[in-house]
């Protein structure tokens, strides 16, 4: 399936929109599942999870953890142009440093 949705994205600028999912609410979260999916054809292209003991057992670090290794496959075969999120400080700045692409924050009212 992998391969079909990389081929029908191959050599289009894509948007992204992505979120992760805890276990529990709070700083208590021992497991995260994090959800990249194309926003126009609402396709999941990847799902990434992660327990809090990958990142020094600080369930505030696994979004992160998981938005890095979640867009590292897709940026390696199609072009990721925008990413839409609900977006922390420390997101935000791994989006704008490491990934070097636009971040367009959700706000919900």
């Amino acid at each position: 399936m992998r391969g079909v949705l990389v081929n029908e994205f191959s050599g289009q600028d894509i948007v992204v929109g992505g979120d992760g999912q805890c276990d529990s609410p709070g700083f208590s979260a021992k497991n995260l599942c994090y959800f990249l999916m194309e926003v126009t054809s609402g396709y999941i292209l990847e799902l990434e999870v992660r327990d809090k003991r990958h990142v020094s057992l600080a369930s505030t670090n696994m979004e992160r953890a998981a938005l890095n290794n979640a867009l590292k496959r897709p940026k390696e075969v199609l072009r990721v142009v925008e990413i839409v999120m609900d977006a922390s400080g420390s997101i935000k700045k791994l989006i704008g440093e490491v990934l070097m692409t636009h971040v367009h924050p959700i706000h919900f009212i």
